[in-house]
């Protein structure tokens, strides 16, 4: 986010329905605008170039527990995550989640009242600070994916399911959520950052694009 040039961002909201551009308005920080903006604009870029529609044609609704989706098409799945200067998008033919955080100190209480026995004990098992808030935020981006993926935000408890037989195996396995089993991969995006997407254990990944601000406008079509 800090590289996208003001012409970039300033030409981006024009592709945004009315309803988005006063929501996103209604945020007091600029950050916050402009990382609600480029999440919109990369989603949007992305439904645009793989299904081949046009960007007035992208009608987005909301499940019952208020995921996004497309209103039309089933078969086209994708989640969205921004934090600090990374905004990201995952797609896939089933349901899929994402999730990013840039590291900052954590309140342990946080992970005694929303983690598992098992991932308290693997946050704890490292003495330097600094590799215990590694720890905490791979434990939360994995949690989060799977929430985001399943779709059932909030009501679906962090602590009914654990990540640690998937993120202690390289970063890489398979985990079990509401009788559902899911791929979890976390991936290296930016030191101080950790990144975790969460798909159905058949899909295939083709790996992680970075596009700049210029290559996410010139892919939405009008």
């Amino acid at each position: 986010m800090d590289t996208v040039p003001a012409y970039a961002s300033d030409a981006g909201w024009q592709y945004l329905t009315e309803e988005k551009r006063a929501k996103l308005l209604r945020f007091h920080r600029e950050e916050d605008r402009q990382r609600g903006l480029w999440a919109e604009l990369l989603l949007r870029s992305s439904v645009c170039s793989e299904l081949g529609i046009a960007n007035r044609s992208i009608a987005l609704v909301s499940n019952a527990y208020g995921k996004p989706q497309l209103a039309e098409d089933a078969g086209f799945h994708f989640n969205v995550s921004h934090s600090g200067r990374w905004v990201v998008c995952l797609t896939d033919e089933q349901p899929v989640g994402v999730d990013v955080e840039k590291h900052a100190p954590f309140d342990p209480r946080i992970a005694h009242s929303f983690f598992t026995a098992a991932e308290v004990r693997f946050l704890e098992e490292p003495a330097h600070p600094e590799e215990r808030q590694q720890r905490f935020f791979q434990l939360w981006t994995a949690k989060e994916s799977c929430i985001k993926a399943v779709g059932k935000g909030l009501s679906l408890p962090l602590h009914s399911f654990s990540v640690v037989p998937a993120i202690s195996n390289d970063g890489l396995g398979l985990v079990d959520v509401e009788g559902g089993t899911w791929q979890l991969r976390q991936l290296a995006l930016d030191p101080g950052y950790s990144f975790t997407v969460c798909c159905k254990p058949q899909a295939v990944w083709y790996g992680a694009e970075q596009l700049t601000a210029e290559t996410i406008l010139a892919k939405i079509k009008a």
